[in-house]
């Protein structure tokens, strides 16, 4: 199965693509690729929602979009492993956070409607803590509220870190 259709189990809220994910070791580089690919997605849509032409920033701009994008990941990824392993005392490895978190990330693609509606990203944030919810609770085995905290405060400590770099 490709990681296109695993990113679209995931936002239907498949319990059995994290399963998994959680457990495939190949999955985290295809992970990475889908990642880079939502960001040039959505690059490209926000540059065509705000009218901007694409120039000679058009590389750099994608480029910044992809590093920004894997950044965040990693970030949200980080976050969750805090959580998990410091409010809830509970372990899990870093591939497989990694490996749940970034297929949990197509909702994001929404941020690029930002021009056109200002509401997209409080859209694409729950979406993100619904999926990241299934996500955690298959993950680390808790049940829905503290699956839910968990995602909530990953997805919290993401918004912060972008509300701080712009």
């Amino acid at each position: 199965m490709t990681i296109v259709s695993k990113f679209l189990r995931a936002a239907r809220l498949d319990r059995s693509v994290f399963e998994e994910v959680r457990w495939d070791d190949e999955i985290t580089g295809q992970t990475v690729i889908g990642i880079a690919v939502i960001a040039v997605i959505q690059f490209i849509l926000f540059a065509v929602f705000r009218g901007v032409s694409f120039g000679f920033g058009l590389f750099r701009g994608l480029l910044e979009s992809v590093i920004l994008g894997a950044g965040l990941w990693l970030i949200a990824s980080l976050a969750l492993w805090l959580v998990g392993t410091y409010v809830f005392k509970s372990r899990r490895a870093g591939q497989e956070i990694v490996r749940v978190v970034g297929v949990s990330y197509l909702p994001y693609v929404l941020l690029s409607a930002v021009p056109i509606f200002w509401w997209m990203p409080i859209v694409a944030a729950l979406w993100f803590v619904a999926i990241l919810t299934v996500g955690v609770q298959v993950l680390y085995g808790f049940d829905t509220t503290k699956s839910f905290s968990a995602a909530f405060l990953a997805v919290a400590v993401w918004y912060l870190f972008i509300f701080l770099l712009f």
